[in-house]
This record gives structure tokens, C-alpha cells and sequence, in this order.
């Protein structure tokens, strides 16, 4: 019997990929909407500056992005508000241009002054960077996940199929009619799928698409060649290609559940 190489975990990854993207979607998106709809500016005065060099861990950077955080401190009065102090990161060229005591502009978001400001030049209350950051990682992210659902309820149905047709499907000769119908890269495996046509007990004739299996055993099956197809009694139609005269054991073959 043809055991079916699709793992259920590659869904598992894409949909844990898209809900990590998702959820960096929503925070870009959520900051940059505050900022534009909640945002104000106002004076600052710089108060310190200093340099941390290795502000940005290994874990959160490229290898090619410099490590060090251009980091300045700032005195500011939101509208209504008392004086406040935030550290915030600068580029470097602006880290380089300011001095203690210097003037400048700070954004900040009125209902969380504290929380959520940036220097007036900077990402954030001036910019459409963030927004479309956030945009961006929301709409992969959600071609991640739905990917990966698709490969999980896919996978499950062919578990399904192949349990029931295991049970109570007709047995038949099935012939190949190509060995490279599809082929796609698992992790770093090729697989590739085999088309096939057989003709159910009325002598209708029927074609099919086998599951994935390694690029070496589809090619093993030549056009022309032979292998048993079971088709459900009820919609001769569906099938699945069980390949060899083995009888089948859906726990052996299905590790899906």
C-alpha cells in the first residue's frame, strides 16, 4: 500500500508562522493607527545620550545589521499633562546631530504618553512605516495560516478517505498515466503525486490523483504500469491509489491523527 508522506506538521508550521506574523501585524498596525489617530506633538528638551552596544541582540537582528542602540533621553510635557522622561532609540545620524539641552520634536499618543513616543524624525507618529509594516505582516500572515489549515484539514480528509476506502472499498486495477502529475519540496524531500484512470464494476471509467509520495518511489511506477486503486461503492468516482497488493493498515500508513 502507498503510504502518505504529507506530515500534518507542516500545517501545524505555517499556521504557527501566520499567527506570529498576524500578531506583529496587529501591534505595527495598532501603534501606527494610535499614533494617527490619537497622536500629538509637542517640544522636548534632550536630557542625556548614550550608546549601548548591544542593544540589539543576536536573537532580533540580522547578521549584517549593526548591534548598537543610539539611545537618547528626553524631558517632555504631553498636552494636560505632567513633565515626563523617556529613553528613546535614534538613528545615527540624528543620535550624532543632537546635544544635551537641544530642542526637539517629540510624538507621542495622547492616551498613553508615557508608553508609546518617539522623537518627531523618527518612526512612528510621522511616518507611514510602521502601518505599512503592519499591513504587509498581516496580509502574509494570514496567507501562512490559511495555508496551513488547508494543509491540515486536506491531510485529515485524506486520512479519512483512505480509512474508509481501507474498510469497505472496491478493489480494482488501476493504471498509471503519469508519474510527475505534481511535484513539490517537503522540508528537503521531493514528492510528487501519479495520476492514474480505472474503471469501476459498470465499467465506467474514472481517473484519479494519488496522495504525495517520495520523488523515488513515483518514479518507480512507469506510464502503463499497474496498481491496486480502491473506490468507495457509494461514488465510484472517489478513490485513492493504494499501489502494491498489500492489505491496508491505516495505523501503520497514517500517522495524521
Amino acid at each position: 500500500m502507498i503510504s502518505i508522506t504529507r506530515p500534518k506538521w507542516v500545517g501545524t508550521v505555517f499556521i504557527v508562522i501566520g499567527i506570529g506574523l498576524l500578531v506583529v501585524g496587529l501591534w505595527f498596525g495598532a501603534e501606527a493607527a494610535l499614533f494617527a489617530v490619537n497622536g500629538a506633538t509637542t517640544t522636548g528638551t534632550v536630557v542625556s545620550k548614550r550608546i549601548d552596544p548591544n542593544y540589539f541582540s543576536s536573537t532580533s537582528r540580522t547578521s549584517t545589521q549593526d548591534p548598537t542602540g543610539y539611545l537618547v533621553t528626553v524631558d517632555f510635557t504631553p498636552e494636560g499633562g505632567s513633565r515626563l522622561r523617556t529613553e528613546l532609540l535614534a538613528d545615527h545620524a540624528v543620535w550624532d546631530g543632537l546635544v544635551v539641552g537641544q530642542q526637539v520634536a517629540v510624538s507621542y499618543v495622547r492616551m498613553f504618553p508615557q508608553a508609546l513616543n518617539t522623537l518627531g524624525d523618527q518612526s512612528g507618529g510621522s511616518s507611514a512605516g510602521p502601518l505599512l509594516v503592519g499591513l504587509l505582516a498581516l496580509v502574509v500572515g494570514f496567507g501562512f495560516a490559511s495555508s496551513g489549515a488547508w494543509l491540515l484539514l486536506s491531510t485529515r480528509r485524506m486520512a479519512a478517505l483512505m480509512r474508509r476506502l481501507s474498510a469497505v472499498g472496491v478493489s480494482t486495477t488501476g493504471t498509471v498515466v503519469d508519474n510527475d502529475a505534481r511535484e513539490m519540496r517537503i522540508g528537503s524531500r521531493l514528492q510528487r503525486r501519479l495520476r492514474y484512470r480505472y474503471a469501476d464494476s459498470t465499467g465506467a471509467e474514472h481517473s484519479g490523483m494519488s496522495d504525495w509520495m517520495p520523488r523515488a518511489q513515483a518514479l518507480d511506477w512507469k506510464r502503463d504500469t499497474t496498481g491496486v486503486v480502491r473506490y468507495d461503492p457509494d461514488r465510484p468516482e472517489v478513490s485513492a491509489w493504494f499501489g502494491d497488493n498489500k492489505p491496508a493498515d491505516p495505523r501503520r500508513e497514517l500517522s495524521l491523527r
